[in-house]
């Protein structure tokens, strides 16, 4: 039997991606349930400018934050009649996953716990797969550290848009003694980091509903969810 679809107010956000070398140019699309929660959590992160342009977009004005023209393309737009098609939730733990930025450049992250929400939404008549994420304990491998080092780990570095809402315990209790910058840690020492997606991040677009083989958590599906972890060039 065909699963009931659920009908909620959705808003859609669309950005300068900072996660493409600066000679390129793309827009990024974010979507919220609560636009009050995103402005509180976003503004704080923007400059004038853009602060300025989202208000004119917000109040009605057909005002892009890319080189874009199209509707498509304008800042704030909003769905009050949004439809859910699914949403699976994945929980892992010992999490191991390799991002790369947008030069190729690897970058090995670790989490204790990890919480990945996908999910299939109608918004103005296309459909957008959608996704977020929590992870608990997290931390990066340090790259430089060689092979000679089997416990090498550093706090975690956001390089992407600014979409994250952090707890670094380890900034105060590891990263800011006096020890030298070339000594790493183990895991356990980011046992109380955390980082999380405050709005969902669109992953795809399509004329028909995505199914659940579209959601499977894949390498590259990770890699792509994950992308503004490592950004341009982290």
């Amino acid at each position: 039997m065909k699963s009931k679809e659920i009908e909620f107010p959705l808003y859609k956000i669309t950005l300068m991606d900072e996660n493409i070398p600066a000679f390129c140019s793309a827009g990024a699309e974010f979507f919220t349930e609560n636009i009050e929660g995103f402005e509180q959590e976003w503004m704080p992160h923007i400059d004038d400018d853009k602060k300025e342009r989202y208000c004119r977009s917000k109040a009605g004005e057909q005002i892009t934050d890319t080189y874009g023209s199209d509707a498509e393309d304008v800042i704030f737009q909003k769905d009050e009649n949004a439809k859910l098609q699914r949403k699976v939730i994945y929980t892992e733990s010992d999490c191991h996953y390799k991002l790369v930025n947008a030069y190729g450049w690897p970058s090995d992250i670790y989490a204790d716990r990890s919480r990945i929400e996908v999910a299939s939404v109608k918004f103005q008549g296309s459909y957008y797969l959608i996704g977020k994420y929590r992870l608990e304990g997290v931390c990066q491998e340090y790259r430089f550290a060689g092979d000679a080092i089997s416990e090498k780990y550093e706090q975690i570095m956001l390089w992407g848009n600014p979409i994250f809402r952090t707890e670094l315990y380890s900034r105060e209790d590891i990263c800011e003694t006096n020890l030298p910058r070339n000594i790493r840690f183990p895991r356990s020492e980011f046992a109380r980091d955390v980082v999380e997606t405050y709005c969902w991040i669109c992953l795809d677009r399509a004329e028909r509903p995505f199914l659940k083989k579209d959601m499977r958590l894949t390498r590259k599906f990770v890699a792509r969810l994950m992308r503004d972890i490592p950004g341009e060039a982290g």
